[in-house]
């Protein structure tokens, strides 16, 4: 479990 992984998609889900 990557915390960098997880940022990643969440700003992605965040962004959209």
């Amino acid at each position: 479990f990557e915390n960098g992984a997880v940022v990643l998609r969440f700003r992605f889900w965040n962004n959209k």
